[in-house]
């Protein structure tokens, strides 16, 4: 399974897909694209990103990279209940059970108090 955080993969489409630059105070979208001006010259802007947009679109492009599913991993379960060697502790699942749900008790966001 893969763990991607929703927030910064939206706002990184945003950054990829337009850029922003300042005019006059305002704040307007420019396409990465060039565009042509009236008398047909083609012209572009250059917008430097932020060291933050910088580095999520790093994070994005390293999570885009990633394998959803650890290969060697499932190999090595695999073959560790073939041979019967994997062994569940029934108590610790349970001990997690109850953490979790007690957990989302104490902190579900729709809970007032």
């Amino acid at each position: 399974m893969k763990v991607t955080d929703k927030q910064y993969t939206d706002s990184m489409d945003g950054v990829s897909q337009s850029k922003k630059t300042k005019h006059k105070g305002k704040t307007s979208n420019v396409s990465s694209s060039d565009s042509t001006s009236p008398a047909g010259e083609s012209s572009s802007a250059k917008v430097k990103l932020s060291e933050r947009a910088q580095d999520m679109k790093k994070i994005r492009e390293v999570v885009a990279n990633t394998p959803d599913v650890d290969e060697a991993k499932v190999a090595k379960f695999k073959t560790m209940i073939a041979n019967g060697q994997y062994n569940v502790d029934a108590s610790k699942v349970a001990d997690k059970m109850v953490d979790e749900h007690a957990y989302g008790e104490l902190f579900r966001p729709d809970t007032e108090g």
